[in-house]
């Protein structure tokens, strides 16, 4: 479901920043079908266990060509990064349980990428997901 989900957005994802860790590279095995062209896939150790101030400094590193990026990684980093970025985290303050998504939009360059910044245009965990199996994540 959240494979559908992620090629249903625009744009959908072009590269793909996952943990080394044998769980993120079954989730992104799972929605890797979806996607399609497929994006391009790094596997980083680095981003094991990692916290949100280092999440942000890697995403600083990327190439403004870069146009959307999905980041499979780990809680509580990866909560903490999505909820410090957002400058309203809405529904991201409640938690963020296992595959869930948020799609975040920043104006700007990745370079520049600083904490409240972006926008945050949605929120899906599979659970919701399975609630509304016809969402339309425009």
């Amino acid at each position: 479901m959240m494979g559908d989900y992620l090629a249903g957005l625009r744009p959908p994802p072009r590269l793909v920043l996952c943990s080394t860790a044998r769980r993120t590279r079954e989730t992104l095995d799972e929605v890797l079908p979806a996607l399609d062209p497929a994006p391009q896939a790094l596997y980083e150790q680095g981003l094991y266990l990692t916290g949100a101030g280092k999440l942000i400094e890697r995403l600083q590193c990327l190439p403004e060509s870069a146009a959307s990026v999905l980041l499979i990684g780990h809680n509580p980093g990866l909560h903490l990064l999505a909820a410090g970025l957002a400058k309203d985290s809405g529904d991201l303050a409640e938690g963020f349980p296992t595959a869930a998504l948020a799609v975040l939009r920043i104006a700007g360059a990745w370079s520049a990428l600083q904490p409240h910044q972006a926008k945050l245009i949605d929120y899906r965990t599979p659970k919701s997901l399975s609630r509304d199996p016809d969402s339309d994540p425009d």
